[in-house]
């Protein structure tokens, strides 16, 4: 993924693009739903005029959608670079509640990734009794490698989340 940027017809891999005009944008934290500096992650919000005026007959949706200040919350985790490029590299509804924590499964992904064995992974939460919900990942390893569950969990276990 990546875009050519329209000033200087450059392909920036891994990017949104740049805002565009007549558009604002913000990024907020995700707990204090303060705005965050250049390159710190959290959610994406919009503001302008092709920003859509909510759901239809239902303000309730619309209320939890659009802020009393204009802002739409996309639901989208990223960052703006030095450079005012826009980068997505989560949702939000993904996110998965461990604990009092808050784990973005992309996080586990790329840490998995790492492992020479495996080709591709997927990360969700799954409901847990004591802990609200924990990981769970389905790995895809490549045939060129011959890998042991064991090998895998041994490598995860040297992950830390919650440093």
């Amino acid at each position: 993924m990546g875009v050519t940027s329209k000033t200087d017809k450059e392909f920036i891999p891994s990017t949104c693009g740049r805002v565009e005009p007549n558009m604002e944008i913000k990024i907020i934290d995700l707990k204090s739903g303060k705005s965050l500096g250049k390159n710190q992650s959290g959610e994406i919000c919009v503001r302008g005029p092709t920003v859509f005026l909510g759901y239809l007959n239902n303000p309730k949706a619309t209320n939890e959608t659009i802020d009393s200040e204009g802002w739409l919350h996309t639901g989208d985790v990223g960052h703006l670079d030095d450079n005012e490029m826009l980068f997505i590299t989560d949702r939000i509804k993904e996110l998965i509640k461990f604990r009092t924590w808050s784990v973005w499964p992309a996080e586990i992904e790329d840490f998995l990734l790492r492992h020479k064995a495996i080709k591709e992974v997927a990360v969700i939460g799954v409901p847990h009794k004591e802990d609200h919900q924990v990981p769970k990942a389905f790995v895809k390893c490549d045939s060129n490698y011959n890998v042991s569950e064991e090998e895998i969990l041994k490598f995860v276990s040297g992950l830390q989340l919650f440093v």
